[in-house]
């Protein structure tokens, strides 16, 4: 049991050697165009299919420069200037997804400052309203749900999942110790 405690004071040192980052999560409703006749179940295939496009869109080096455009407030010299990087970068602390059923993106971003992190989830929803059409064409329009709400807490690291996968994995090892000693003595 020591040595699980062990394992979670270790587990939770480390994760503090990361930047503790907050997060800010905002929504747009994605709303197809719809003919007349169309079922509601087809209405909202329609929407979660343009919205996982627009996930997709999101996490292009294009799409970034967009946000970067339209959110002049956003904190630039954070991003590195190789594209490579700049990409990973990007990806690393931008996280987008439709939640199944609705027609509703979810995006999510991340960084060391809550108010950057709203800033940046802004600029993804600003650069959706103003410029969605382009990426999934004319078959929809969209409407913020949400605005940004910062992350009371740092949400990367995980510490408390960190803690506690350093807890399991030190009882584990300890188990281990525990049963090859016994073996050794019968």
């Amino acid at each position: 049991m020591s040595v699980g405690f062990i394992g979670l004071f270790i587990a939770i040192i480390v994760s503090l050697f990361f930047p503790l980052k907050y997060s800010a999560t905002a929504g747009v409703f994605v709303i197809p165009r719809q003919g007349f006749g169309v079922d509601p179940y087809t209405v909202i295939k329609s929407s979660e299919r343009v919205g996982e496009n627009l996930a997709l869109a999101i996490g292009t080096s294009e799409f970034l420069g967009r946000v970067l455009e339209v959110e002049p407030r956003i904190d630039q010299t954070a991003f590195p200037t190789e594209e490579r990087l700049r990409r990973k970068y990007w990806l690393k602390n931008i996280e987008s997804d439709v939640t199944p059923g609705t027609g509703l993106l979810r995006m999510t971003a991340y960084s060391t400052d809550p108010a950057q992190a709203v800033i940046l989830a802004q600029g993804v929803s600003k650069t959706i309203m103003e410029y969605g059409i382009e990426y999934v064409g004319a078959q929809a329009t969209f409407k913020i749900a949400d605005e940004p709400i910062a992350s009371r807490f740092p949400v990367r690291p995980n510490l408390p999942m960190n803690g506690l996968i350093g807890f399991l994995f030190g009882a584990i090892l300890a188990s281990i110790f525990v049963l090859f000693q016994k073996k050794k003595h019968v």
